[in-house]
């Protein structure tokens, strides 16, 4: 699995959200960094601040109507950077209602762990990367 198929995964969850300080890549391969929002997903409209790859703070942009609905499903997370990885695991730590939620190296898999009524649960796992254990244990989030 590519690294873009992995992304593609992570925004089709249902407990997916862009969060301020996760960076994206576009189809054409540019990227940058999301700095916040105003407004929701949900709505009409919405307020976009970012840092692109080739300039300093970009000014903002407001989207309405189907322009934020189409930009929120066109980039892609960047899985590879550390600050991304960071959401996606406060992300699996919402979905599950779990903050004690973690991923660690347990040979031969990454994996994400959390507590239940019992004591603790395996919430994603995965062979390949840290990515790809978080995104499986957001795929499984009630």
């Amino acid at each position: 699995m590519t690294d873009l198929d992995l992304a593609r995964r992570a925004v089709a969850c249902k407990r997916w959200r862009w969060m301020p300080g996760m960076r994206f890549v576009d189809a054409d391969g540019d990227g940058g960094r999301l700095v916040g929002f105003a407004g929701s997903f949900d709505g009409d409209s919405w307020l976009m601040r970012f840092v692109d790859d080739y300039d300093a703070e970009r000014e903002p942009v407001c989207m309405d109507g189907d322009a934020s609905r189409d930009w929120v499903q066109s980039p892609l997370p960047d899985l590879t950077d550390p600050a991304t990885l960071g959401c996606l695991l406060a992300l699996v730590r919402e979905a599950w209602g779990d903050p004690s939620a973690c991923l660690g190296w347990y040979d031969p898999d990454w994996k994400v762990a959390g507590r239940n009524s019992s004591g603790g649960c395996l919430l994603g796992r995965s062979r390949d990367s840290e990515a790809d254990a978080l995104v499986a244990a957001l795929e499984a989030a009630p």
